[in-house]
């Protein structure tokens, strides 16, 4: 089955559907507290304040999904680079687009998130951080990425990420507009439930399924909740 084909008609909802029930029984209460850091961090980037919460969403990302090679300094590069903006209050909402513009702007996004992060004093360039982090900020507009992703959908990167990246972006765009037409049954219920969301769970532990031999990036955590009780946040039960 090849990327092409998956991107036109190949995956079915019920398959989405089944990894979406899969991947959420297992990391729901991660997902519900990274959704509430999510909507606080907005805001927080909107008005520019509260660095902590923006840290310890970005820390959550970072460490609970198994980014590798990010250093202090370069967390510290992000918050700067994340809370220099530019930001608008529409970029956060749902949209149905998956067109070209859309494309353009999920590329675009990121692509200049990465330039940021570097002015701010990182070291890399962070496109999987990245694109996570906007991922989570903007669910319905900006698709995950790294190397599980990519094996899923067959993309090679050659070291030349923002092609691979674009590349990324067309398929699962692809993907969601024809899963799009069949309903919303397979994006699942835990919020947010979005078809790019759907699509990186189902694309995860689809990439994960074909490297047997390696351990999950993602460690299932305790007590996923005490970073809000720690920040006074009072979203423990969204869901």
């Amino acid at each position: 089955m090849t990327a092409r084909r998956e991107g036109r008609v190949g995956v079915s909802e019920s398959e989405v559907l089944r990894r979406v029930k899969e991947f959420d029984c297992r990391y729901g209460r991660m997902e519900r507290v990274l959704w509430c850091l999510s909507k606080e961090a907005r805001t927080c980037l909107l008005r520019k304040d509260r660095r902590e919460v923006v840290e310890a969403f970005l820390r959550k990302i970072r460490s609970w999904w198994g980014i590798r090679g990010v250093s202090r300094a370069d967390e510290q590069a992000t918050v700067r680079a994340l809370l220099s903006g530019p930001w608008e209050p529409q970029w956060f909402g749902p949209v149905e687009d998956f067109g070209e513009d859309a494309r353009d702007f999920a590329v675009r996004r990121v692509r200049e998130l990465v330039g940021r992060i570097q002015r701010e004093g990182g070291r890399r360039r962070e496109w999987s951080l990245s694109s996570k982090v906007l991922h989570w900020l903007m669910p319905w507009r900006v698709p995950a990425y790294d190397a599980l992703v990519r094996k899923a959908l067959g993309v090679q990167s050659n070291d030349d990420h923002e092609a691979a990246y674009a590349e990324v972006v067309r398929r699962v765009f692809d993907l969601a507009t024809y899963l799009r037409s069949k309903g919303a049954g397979w994006m699942g219920t835990l919020e947010p439930a979005s078809p790019l969301r759907a699509l990186d769970k189902y694309l995860w532990l689809e990439g994960y399924s074909r490297e047997r031999d390696k351990p999950p990036q993602a460690v299932v955590v305790r007590d996923p909740e005490r970073v809000l009780r720690d920040l006074g946040l009072g979203c423990e039960s969204d869901g």
